[in-house]
């Protein structure tokens, strides 16, 4: 048993980087809310939130994470990501990342 805070801000902090998918199940029927990803959480158990226009992109196997497409929103992101996601962020979004130095 694990104790959940229902507020609309603390689920939506907690829920796509905390919970495996079997507790997320169990609090989105206790709190009546459903967990979507944010700009940069993981979308493995759980969908992008629409909404925001989140495109789920695969960096393997065992790791999707929600991407903001958007010009700016891109350019701010990537330069973080490992270079298997930043591959398929930039198919998926057909958009280059110019905020990252890459070394020969």
């Amino acid at each position: 048993a694990q104790c959940v805070d229902c507020s609309a801000h603390q689920f939506n902090f907690d829920c796509p980087y905390f919970w495996d998918e079997h507790f997320t199940s169990a609090a989105e029927a206790l709190c009546g809310q459903t967990c979507v990803g944010q700009r940069g959480s993981q979308c493995v158990t759980i969908a992008c939130d629409a909404s925001q226009d989140l495109v789920c992109v695969s960096a393997s196997e065992a790791w999707r994470q929600c991407v903001d497409c958007g010009a700016a929103a891109f350019q701010e992101d990537c330069g973080f990501w490992s270079e298997g996601l930043l591959t398929a962020a930039e198919a998926a979004c057909s958009v280059t990342c110019h905020s990252r130095i890459r070394l020969l």
